[in-house]
């Protein structure tokens, strides 16, 4: 029998399949792998449109042609960016699936304006580069760890399947071990992106043996110096040109 709860606790007894209806992605890996055109390929499935997609670089021009339904909200800074992300939260029921395009620019956007109101609000810090310029004191990093993990938190419990993109970073472990992740400025922040959606994938690309072209993949199998994973257990450790179709009809088979 469920517990009984207080109404005004805002807790609700849920099933894993519950919990699995809206999953979160995450996609990372170096420029011009297919990453924003797999997300964005979301506008082709039915049961994940209307498709929106938050452009913090402008990244979002390669689905002119082949996703010209998808509704773009291209942000210069964070408080741009800050108000398109709070609409989208406000008003759940626009989108069934909402990109964040790639996250690791909207933390250079936060870090811009962390600097920016600096400049308001501490006025005698001084600088701590060469250069002359104001940069990031050390608690400032605590408060963009808290930032992105509210934004990734809010948009991982949103009703709506999110997708995050990200760049990849080739960083080294305790024991000088190469590791390939997100790329994230801090280390909170890295173990964040990672730690919140239900599916990450790792893109790439190899080269087609018949053809011999170069052709997009995708490894959801993590493994040493690989970070992936797949908490639904049912999609392959790799998956040559991928797309959002291939990726929902796995997960709901």
């Amino acid at each position: 029998m469920p517990l009984k709860l207080p109404d005004n606790l805002g807790v609700q007894m849920q099933s894993p399949r519950d919990l699995a209806k809206n999953p979160t992605y995450l996609f990372y890996g170096k420029g011009k792998t297919g990453k924003t055109s797999l997300a964005m390929s979301a506008s082709l499935v039915k049961e994940l449109s209307p498709v929106a997609i938050v452009d913090f670089e402008g990244s979002a021009e390669v689905g002119a042609t082949r996703f010209p339904d998808v509704d773009v909200y291209r942000t210069e800074n964070y408080a741009q960016s800050k108000g398109v992300l709070n609409a989208l939260l406000k008003q759940p029921d626009e989108y069934k699936t909402v990109i964040l395009d790639p996250v690791n620019s909207l933390q250079v956007q936060l870090k811009d304006e962390i600097i920016r109101m600096q400049a308001v609000n501490q006025p005698s810090a001084k600088s701590n580069n060469s250069m002359g310029e104001r940069g990031m004191l050390l608690s400032d990093w605590d408060v963009i760890w808290t930032h992105m993990r509210k934004v990734l938190e809010a948009f991982h419990a949103a009703p709506f399947t999110t997708i995050i993109t990200a760049h990849a970073d080739v960083t080294q472990d305790d024991l000088g071990r190469q590791i390939m992740e997100p790329l994230m400025q801090g280390n909170k922040s890295k173990n964040e992106v990672t730690r919140v959606p239900s599916v990450v994938g790792y893109t790439s690309m190899t080269q087609d043996k018949e053809t011999k072209l170069a052709v997009p993949t995708i490894r959801f199998a993590g493994g040493a110096g690989l970070i992936a994973g797949d908490r639904f257990g049912k999609l392959p450790p790799v998956m040559d040109n991928p797309s959002m179709t291939k990726i929902f009809q796995a997960i709901n088979s």
